[in-house]
Parts: C-alpha cells; sequence; structure tokens
C-alpha cells in the first residue's frame, strides 16, 4: 500500500501527507490510508490539526478526516497551542481564531507569528510589536522587526541595531549589537563587529565575539565557525567537538548532523563527537 504513493511526507501526530494522481491525504504509521486522496494540498498535522486545501481555499481536518475549519481561507497555519493564523483574502490582513472559528486576534495584522510563552508577534504597518492570545498588545509596534519571547526575553532590532527587551518592554541590552538571536540554554548569539559571540539574560559577554558564524544553543551545544570550519561549543565557551566541518546542523535528541564538502557526504554524531552509523 505505502508502495503506491508518489509522495510520503514525514510523520507528524502519529499521520503522515501522502500523494497520489495529484491528491493529498493521510495515512497512519501503519500504512492505512485513514484520510481519503481528495485534497488539492495537505500539510503535517500540528496539535491535532492537519490543513488541508480544495480550490486554493484552506482549512483544517481532525485525524479522523473531519474537517473543524471549513476551507474557506486563502492562507492558514496551525499553531503549537491550539490557535490558528488565518487570512479571509488574498490582500487581506491576518487574524487569529479559535477551532470554533471565534475571532481571538483581529483581522487587521500584515503578518503574525511566533506563538511562544502565550505571546503573539505581528506586524502592522511595517513594524513589528507583540500582542497576547486576547489581541492585546504588549509590546508595542516600534521595532523593525523581532524573533518573539523565548526564555522571557526578545531580542528586537530598530534602526540597524540590536538589543534585548523583557515582557515589560523594559531594555535589558541596549541597542549595540548588528544582530541578536533568540535566547536559548540562558544566552543568545550576538554578531558585534562583523564576529559572533554570546550573551547572557543580563546582557552580559559569556563568550567574546570570535567566530565567523555561530547558531544558537541547542541541547547545551552550538554550532560556531573559525577559518571556515565548523565544531560545536557549550555554555562554556569551550570547544567540545573540534572545528573540522564543512557544514553543521543543530542536535536534536543528541544527534547532529555534520558533512565534508570534499566527500559530499552526511555523518550522524553524537554530543562526544562520535559518529553514528
Amino acid at each position: 500500500m505505502i508502495n503506491d504513493f508518489e509522495q510520503i511526507e514525514p510523520f507528524s501526530d502519529g499521520l503522515a501527507v501522502v500523494k497520489k494522481d495529484k491528491k493529498y491525504g493521510f495515512i497512519d504509521e501503519f500504512g492505512n490510508l485513514v484520510v481519503d486522496l481528495e485534497y488539492d494540498n495537505a500539510s503535517s498535522f500540528v496539535n491535532g490539526f492537519g490543513r488541508v486545501a480544495k480550490n486554493h481555499l484552506y482549512g483544517f481536518i481532525d485525524k479522523a478526516g473531519k474537517i473543524i475549519i471549513p476551507l474557506q481561507y486563502t492562507g492558514a497555519f496551525a499553531s503549537e497551542v491550539g490557535l490558528f493564523k488565518v487570512r479571509k483574502g488574498f490582500n487581506d490582513k491576518w487574524g487569529v481564531i479559535d477551532k470554533y472559528q471565534n475571532t481571538i486576534i483581529p483581522f487587521i495584522y500584515d503578518d503574525i507569528f511566533a506563538f511562544r510563552e502565550n505571546l503573539v508577534v505581528a506586524e502592522k504597518d511595517s513594524k513589528y510589536g507583540v500582542i497576547d492570545t486576547t489581541g492585546k498588545v504588549i509590546i508595542p509596534f516600534i521595532y523593525d522587526f523581532t524573533f518573539g519571547f523565548s526564555e522571557g526575553l526578545a531580542s528586537v532590532e530598530k534602526n540597524g541595531k540590536w538589543g534585548v527587551i523583557n515582557k515589560l518592554g523594559e531594555m535589558v541590552v541596549p541597542f549595540i549589537y548588528g544582530w541578536i538571536s533568540e535566547f536559548s540554554d540562558g544566552l543568545a548569539c550576538i554578531k558585534h563587529k562583523g564576529l559572533y559571540g554570546y550573551i547572557d539574560k543580563a546582557g552580559n559577554v559569556a563568550i567574546p565575539s570570535q567566530y565567523e558564524q555561530g547558531f544558537i544553543f541547542q541541547e547545551g551545544l552550538a554550532g560556531v565557525q573559525k577559518n571556515d570550519k565548523w565544531g560545536f561549543i557549550n555554555t562554556l565557551g569551550e570547544i567540545v567537538i573540534p572545528l573540522m566541518y564543512d557544514e553543521v546542523f543543530g542536535f536534536e535528541n543528541g544527534i547532529a548532523m555534520v558533512c565534508f564538502d570534499d566527500t559530499d557526504e552526511i555523518f550522524k554524531i553524537d554530543k562526544t563527537g562520535k559518529h553514528i552509523k
């Protein structure tokens, strides 16, 4: 049965998107077709809801295939908090609804994203702010960009410089950096004078800017690049996996993907740098 499909996406929430003859449906982990191949498009399940489309209009189904939110939106995305970012017309504004189609956040925003810590990033008139999941403005729309809150703080951009604010809108780190990532494992990656390092949640430099590139910390390790080679450091700035790779990806469940350009072969490594077959 599985071999009958032209395309099978990774499983999410116990189901996987499948495609055959230009139509999409879902299978379970036993290969059973649980949602018929009747849709023009489909996306993986998020928090129990799968996005489906017909005639360029989107809605959501549950795992039994029942339509929960009708296919009437020109854009639609599910979130991990059980709310849905939707747009009614192709040129309309975005808003947020619940599974009963109640409007939670009004349709007045140019974009909405980053549902985290009961807060949402929104764009309005080319400026970014933060609202809560009732639509109340928490951080005014005065910033050029923000990733939203992580670990209680948000990195924000204004006039080409980046700083950090708390949920009261108070400055924690002044606008002195060329870029600041989200916080993870208590640290944020910064770009300062062309090089990358890390600051803590008080704004103190934890790892001096010395790298050509840097990733956020994932599971206690961060990929960094120096002299065109990548490796991993810990939150103390110690190199735990030598800078020897041409490309690396962040750790997930104790495993990271790495590769060398001369072989184009991708390896899996553990947190000690040991290659895993």
